[in-house]
């Protein structure tokens, strides 16, 4: 019993309950902590001052009139502090986000942590407090600053991809709006449902227009974006927009291309990094000259020499510099896998199968049926042009 909000004609009961607690607790050896009670007497809307006596006259003090008190984790007094509580709900979100980002959590646990550890410190106040879009904007808005201080989030990516699902190529992060709305919803079913048989909540459904629920008002408001209409922004976007629009054409597998994002076993800001590829907001030289407009880089050509605009495109699979270094461990690295996987179906070998960054191939495995060559030269017959 630590805080109580009585009014004039409950002293009595009050009284009662009290005398009797206080028999009860004599009677068992332990002490009613009444430096922990406090009254708080409400007039016609004003708070009448003065202390409240026992029948065994000791006192409960009244509560001074800028005094608050918690309920339910709601500090209030005549009505509940929105901004105080704004203020100590987004302290401990972002203190919550800090401690996630701490972590060396692989990229999609970090966003787990973050969706049930730091954005329920938020959620348990969704239709209590009168969050407003701006609120909810400038809370996201921390967010992402956060990521971006601890390089899990690269600058003007797109910030979309943040709160998408990963199965349509964003991160998974809660999007705070949307978990409103939700909740909001959900509480304004339950008051509507329970209005068809309790006289009660009929009437709060008819004289509510002050809570975040407003059930007044048969329309509930709705601002936040779908994640359809999300992507449907990243797409069109001109350069963010570039990558989804490839990844939907027919020809490509949607899901497999995603696929790393769904297992999301690297770490985030490696994460971050290649989203910033797929987003082409890396500073290449194309990017300063045409995208950011630098004037001091007149030349976007590729700095190792190719007469070529150095884009992500071209540093990704165009650049001469790298064919016969990184292109090459990169094509290599992808054909020792199907390297070992033939070379099993077609029992050219007999050993386990071993790790693919342990598998080391042969130039040479055959069999009776089969010939498996591994970087070897093919030397293949030259046909004549015979176009003309």
């Amino acid at each position: 019993m630590d805080d109580l909000k009585i009014t004039a004609a409950t002293r009595n009961q009050l009284n009662q309950m009290l005398h009797i607690v206080e028999e009860f607790s004599n009677d068992i050896g332990m002490q009613f902590g009444l430096d922990k009670c406090r009254t708080l007497n409400i007039v016609r809307g004003k708070i009448q001052q003065g202390e409240y006596q026992m029948q065994n006259f000791q006192t409960i003090e009244a509560m001074g009139e800028h005094e608050i008190y918690k309920y339910l984790g709601m500090k209030q007094s005549q009505t509940i502090e929105q901004q105080t509580m704004k203020c100590e709900l987004t302290n401990e979100f972002v203190k919550r986000v800090r401690q996630v980002l701490r972590t060396n959590l692989n990229s999609k646990n970090m966003f787990k942590a973050l969706n049930s550890y730091a954005c329920s410190a938020l959620s348990y106040s969704f239709g209590v407090i009168n969050w407003s879009r701006t609120d909810i904007e400038r809370l996201q808005r921390k967010v992402r600053t956060l990521f971006t201080k601890t390089h899990n989030h690269y600058p003007r990516s797109a910030t979309e991809r943040t709160m998408l699902p990963r199965h349509l190529g964003g991160r998974g992060l809660i999007d705070l709006g949307k978990q409103l709305e939700k909740q909001i919803t959900n509480l304004r079913s339950y008051f509507y449902r329970q209005g068809e048989n309790s006289t009660l909540h009929r009437a709060i459904n008819q004289i509510d227009d002050s809570t975040p629920l407003q059930l007044k008002s048969e329309e509930a408001r709705s601002y936040h974006h779908t994640d359809q209409k999300k992507l449907r922004i990243w797409m069109e976007k001109p350069l963010h927009g570039r990558h989804p629009d490839e990844i939907s054409q027919n020809h490509v597998d949607t899901a497999s291309s995603n696929y790393w994002l769904v297992s999301g076993k690297m770490f985030p800001e490696t994460e971050g990094l290649l989203l910033a590829i797929q987003d082409q907001v890396i500073p290449t030289r194309n990017y300063f000259k045409h995208i950011v407009r630098d004037p001091s880089v007149q030349n976007d050509k590729c700095r190792y020499g190719c007469q070529t605009s150095e884009t992500i495109q071209h540093i990704t699979g165009g650049c001469q510099a790298f064919a016969a270094t990184e292109y090459k461990e990169r094509h290599d690295s992808a054909g020792i896998i199907l390297h070992q996987e033939l070379a099993m179906k077609l029992e050219l070998i007999t050993t386990e199968k071993v790790p693919y960054y342990k598998y080391t191939p042969e130039p040479v495995v055959e069999n009776d049926r089969y010939k498996l060559y591994w970087d070897r030269s093919v030397l293949t017959d030259q046909h004549e042009n015979n176009s003309n």
